[in-house]
């Protein structure tokens, strides 16, 4: 019998967008081509292009370091990342478009990119136009599946270049450990191909190569590993002792080259985020710096979700998250930390710091089309009175914190399929079904396929609200299963009457001032009055047992 012939093999990119945040700054304002510019956070430089760079200057720099290497620098404000990530956003789309449906694309990261093309290489067959670039290892690339790649490779960084004026580096090989590897050799705008054979696993992973330059192997690994005496590729492929390491095994497959993850496709995020950090001076709350910092915080949040809605559409927000940590106890003045944190914002943790501390709430506030100024500012106050409430509940007899994150999830359809949808648009949970009662006969006949009984969606609890937030296509194909539902549906049974006469008990009255005072910190009537209603009035339990429970 004939042996079976193995599957080919992947043909991964890894695409890596050069100094990210500054071309985004240069496409923004084109006067800058040419000119060294830095983006700033804080008072540190986090990036900086290649004309800035000739100077000496790196990332985590210092602005008083960067000015003295570079007195013509152009500083631009980045503590605001929603442009850079509308640019990279847009990337991601235009990439998808260019290699087509069947070649998942990955986001790695605001400027990082995988990209599976191994069904437009088998598709388009081998060969193309574009350059193959620079081969690794091996003098020759005799592999004719990856060198249509990297042609295709070529073709995709020049067009990305031509249309959306984004320089890219890249790296093609078999596999995301293997590209990702490669990916920064050649740069800026220039891509690097390496064949899957053992000699170059060998050139891309020496022996000697720390662990943590390993792609696929994080910091806090990195760091178990060295505790076990496990510092390098080297001692990884050669250990064989006992370790509390779950996946070693995936582990030392990475120290020999092989890397199965798949490139997945990457989708609308399920969580959005925006946080300060206060190193230099801590936080104190209560305070006004505090009321700021959280207004701060929210309009930011609400920028990045505009953001957001223009790529995926309007989505419900699900849970409002407030996170921060508190300021670590450290000895020395004002100059050495400041001293320190010169190094970079890791090197402001090396003293031990506490773990965050996290607080959530049910979202209450409804996402409009964020188009305009007063819709985003009427979430953004909607956002920072839950973030405000939360810090209460968090910290109630106050704290010194010295990093704040404050978060939303987002509830997420997808227009393929609605298995859940129904939930999604309810406005309330509805009721598990009871069996139907027994009908006489002559029974009707029973609904052809795709009527409403086939829908999932019942047309009497969908949110109208809810429906209008939604992207244009998927309003569309619900609003045609709820036609569906009108047609089919059967006109409910009435309710037979009482036959006891004995009135319903009036409800407790509450004291509609108390009430008040609870909506207004950010609670629903309904949950107000039920919080008193259980603490016979008493408006101060009442606030501390909605703040426990939220």
């Amino acid at each position: 019998m004939a042996a079976r012939k193995p599957p080919p093999q992947r043909l991964v990119l890894a695409l890596d967008c050069d100094c990210f945040y500054a071309q985004c700054e240069t496409r923004r304002d084109p006067s800058l081509a040419g000119k060294p510019v830095g983006v700033r956070q804080k008072h540190l430089v986090i990036t900086s292009n290649y004309a800035a760079r000739a100077f000496g200057i790196r990332k985590g720099d210092s602005l008083a370091e960067v000015r003295r290497k570079c007195p013509q620098i152009v500083i631009k404000d980045g503590e605001d990342i929603s442009h850079y990530t509308e640019v990279s956003n847009a990337w991601r789309a235009f990439v998808a478009n260019f290699v087509g449906s069947r070649c998942p694309v990955e986001k790695s990261g605001l400027d990082e990119l995988f990209v599976d093309v191994s069904a437009a290489v088998d598709a388009h067959g081998a060969g193309g136009a574009g350059e193959i670039g620079h081969v690794h290892g091996d003098d020759v690339l005799d592999d004719a599946r990856l060198a249509s790649a990297a042609r295709l490779c070529d073709r995709l960084r020049q067009a990305t270049k031509r249309e959306l004026n984004l320089e890219t580096s890249a790296g093609v090989s078999t596999s995301k450990l293997l590209a990702k590897t490669v990916a920064g050799l050649h740069k800026p705008f220039q891509q690097t191909v390496l064949a899957d054979t053992p000699s170059n696993r060998r050139l891309v992973l020496p022996d000697d190569l720390p662990l943590r330059k390993v792609y696929g192997i994080g910091h806090s690994t990195a760091q178990q590993l060295a505790s076990a005496g496990v510092a390098t590729v080297g001692d990884l492929r050669d250990f064989s002792g006992p370790s509390s390491i779950s996946d070693i095994e995936r582990l030392r497959a990475l120290a020999r080259g092989d890397d199965a993850s798949q490139v997945k496709q990457t989708g609308a995020p399920k969580s959005i985020g925006a946080e300060e950090s206060f190193w230099t001076r801590p936080l104190q709350v209560p305070s006004e710096r505090a009321d700021e910092a959280l207004k701060l915080l929210a309009r930011k949040l609400v920028r990045k979700l505009a953001v957001d809605q223009k790529a995926h559409g309007a989505r419900p927000l699900e849970n409002v998250q407030l996170s921060a940590r508190r300021a670590a106890e450290r000895s020395g003045s004002p100059r050495a930390l400041t001293s320190t944190l010169a190094e970079g914002p890791a090197s402001a943790q090396r003293e031990k710091t506490p773990g965050r501390e996290a607080k959530s709430r049910p979202a209450r506030a409804r996402v409009g089309t964020l188009t305009d100024d007063a819709a985003c500012e009427a979430l953004a106050s909607k956002l920072e009175a839950d973030a405000a409430a939360l810090l209460t509940a968090l910290y109630p007899h106050g704290a010194t914190l010295s990093i704040l994150n404050l978060g939303v999830t987002l509830k997420t359809i997808d227009a393929a399929g609605h298995a859940d949808i129904s939930s999604f648009l309810t406005k309330r949970k509805a009721p598990a079904p009871r069996p139907p009662p027994p009908v006489p006969a002559p029974v009707a006949p029973p609904a052809s396929p795709g009527t409403a009984s086939t829908t999932g969606i019942d047309g009497a609890e969908v949110d109208p609200q809810t429906l209008s937030e939604l992207p244009p296509e998927i309003r569309a194909d619900i609003e045609r299963q709820l036609a569906l539902w009108r047609k089919t549906r059967r006109p409910p049974a009435k309710k037979p009457r009482r036959s006891s006469a004995r009135p319903a008990p009036p409800p407790p009255a509450v004291d509609e001032a108390a009430v008040a005072q609870i909506v207004a910190m950010g609670f629903s009537r309904k949950a107000a009055v039920a919080a008193l209603e259980r603490v016979n009035g008493d408006v101060q339990r009442a606030i501390d047992g909605l703040l426990a429970s939220s």
